[in-house]
């Protein structure tokens, strides 16, 4: 037996005053935990917490896409399997409906499929647009709505999308890592997307090896420009040097100065678990939170 550990996230982009929340999820996972659940179960706890939060940009309180609607991506994985959704609308917590595609035959459903599949076992579906989310979409929307950006949306939607996403925006997946006591490792994460996506598009959250990992040597979740973490295969990577033994801390910190080097204008985020402990390599404002037990 070990000690439980559990490290959550509110977001790369997000405020670090909102990190109560993180603490909130924390103490979510250590009960589901406590309560005999595994680490996979406390996984999916800690990130309902943070969906319910309409302080950070997954389930209620997701950010808009550029034509107003709301598309979700969610995972779980643990060591001995993975699920996942992209593209889901209307359904109040992404991250059950990718635990309930981790009980199926299959790794990733997408779009209609997976709301029918989120219905088919009984969860609730959810307006998640606030009315903060509305308004941040629409004072963007006019910032964008004029000048080169029309022009460019007009003529070459993929060019304003890097030219927007360059500009700035919401890249605010929640996610949580744990171990448990018996030494089995979990992660899970959710995200309504960065701001000025695409309808469609699909980030690093629900792509196992970059935006969630679990093996052997422990649970691994990024946070930052899907894109960017996609590439990189960061969480893989960090997994990967945990692997050959090097400590959490320092794996999610060289994977971090190693991303920074090539591309400092880009925020992300870390969180990694394994057998001797957790480690967090954080920007400026992302909020996050570790409990153990």
């Amino acid at each position: 037996m070990t000690e439980a550990l559990v490290l959550t996230h509110g977001g790369a982009a997000n405020d670090a005053a909102v990190a109560d929340g993180c603490q909130a999820a924390c103490a979510a996972a250590l009960d589901a935990l406590g309560r005999g659940g595994s680490a996979l179960d406390a996984a999916v706890a800690a990130v309902v917490v943070l969906e319910d939060d309409e302080r950070m940009n997954a389930g209620t309180g997701s950010t808009l896409r550029l034509d107003g609607s709301i598309q979700t991506d969610a995972a779980v994985m643990d060591a001995r399997g993975f699920g996942a959704v992209a593209g889901l609308e209307g359904i109040k917590n992404p991250v059950r409906v990718a635990r309930a595609v981790y009980e199926t035959p299959h790794r990733l459903i997408v779009g209609r499929g997976a709301r029918e599949l989120a219905l088919r076992v009984g969860l609730p579906e959810a307006e998640l647009a606030t009315a903060r989310a509305r308004e941040k979409h629409a004072a963007r929307m006019q910032t964008l709505g004029s000048g080169m950006f029309a022009a460019l949306w007009a003529d070459v939607p993929q060019v304003f999308w890097q030219k927007a996403a360059q500009a700035g925006g919401a890249c605010d997946t929640v996610g949580a890592v744990v171990r448990a006591a018996d030494g089995s490792f979990a992660a899970a994460g959710s995200t309504g997307g960065i701001w000025c996506a695409l309808p469609g598009r699909v980030g690093d959250v629900p792509i196992p090896g970059a935006g969630i990992h679990v093996g052997e040597a422990g649970a691994v979740v990024a946070t930052g420009v899907g894109e960017l973490i996609w590439a990189e295969l960061l969480c893989a990577r960090v997994h990967e040097a945990m692997a050959g033994g090097v400590p959490a801390q320092r794996a999610v910190d060289d994977a971090i100065a190693a991303v920074r080097a090539r591309h400092p204008e880009v925020d992300v985020g870390l969180l990694a678990v394994d057998r001797r402990g957790g480690g967090a390599a954080v920007t400026a404002q992302m909020p996050w939170a570790r409990a153990q037990r």
